[in-house]
């Protein structure tokens, strides 16, 4: 006979009640329907010892930090899916594959407007199309007087990364040359304190990272950079902190 499946409120992480749906029919221990209640679809909790206690000053804090971290995913998505729509739709071609002299307008017809537009380093034109905060992954391209563009390449690459190493960099040139950063946040001493950009990658195709730039507060010029773990890839990392 099939087995009944319920929704059990009351996660191990408070305010994820929504991720978490076990078949209490077939689920042992403090999970299981013995600590479960049924009185009402509203009723369903686990009576689980290990939870935080819901009236504790523990519970509410880590329910705020993980309704601010759910809040702050889903606007992060719907911002990330303007630009992963278009480019899901060419999914059969890549960005890379344009040929160089293409017109910027043909480009943006098969995978839509960049995500910015500015002034490089050389003068020119600058696009970027880029994924995030949540996706691994932008391209870059020059734009001529013409109005056609040079090729096209993948941005958040360690060969990328490493140009920041070459003469001076401040924020605006950076913002143009990478796009804009999944995340930006203070690090250190009010004193010695510095503004980091981090940019969401997969490091040497491979590893989950993140690519830390720093400024320094007073020339907003990068003092230095190194790449690190993304903890958006561990979830007890994630939710939590």
């Amino acid at each position: 006979m099939k087995q009944a499946s319920k929704t059990c409120v009351g996660a191990e992480v408070p305010g994820r009640d929504w991720l978490m749906n076990y078949n209490h029919s077939d689920r042992p221990g403090p999970h299981g329907p013995a600590n479960c209640m049924a009185e009402s679809p509203q009723a369903w909790r686990c009576q689980n010892p290990a939870i935080i206690a819901e009236n504790s000053p523990a519970y509410g804090f880590f329910s705020e930090k993980a309704r601010i971290m759910s809040s702050t995913l889903q606007q992060a998505l719907v911002r990330a899916g303007a630009v992963l729509a278009p480019l899901a739709l060419a999914a059969c071609s890549s960005l890379t594959d344009v040929p160089p002299g293409t017109s910027l307008a043909q480009v943006q017809a098969q995978y839509g407007a960049p995500s910015y537009s500015c002034t490089g380093r050389d003068g020119q034109q600058r696009v970027i199309w880029t994924t995030q905060p949540m996706g691994q992954y932008a391209w870059g391209a020059n734009v001529d007087s013409a109005g056609n563009i040079d090729q096209i390449e993948p941005v958040l690459t360690n060969s990328s990364f490493r140009k920041l190493g070459e003469g001076s960099w401040n924020q605006e040139q950076v913002y143009c040359e990478f796009g804009p950063p999944a995340e930006i946040g203070p690090v250190g001493m009010p004193s010695v304190r510095q503004e980091v950009w981090s940019y969401r990658y997969k490091e040497s195709g491979a590893w989950n990272s993140l690519m830390h730039i720093y400024f320094d507060p007073y020339t907003g010029k990068v003092t230095r950079f190194h790449s690190g773990p993304d903890p958006m890839f561990d979830p007890r990392e994630f939710w939590l902190f």
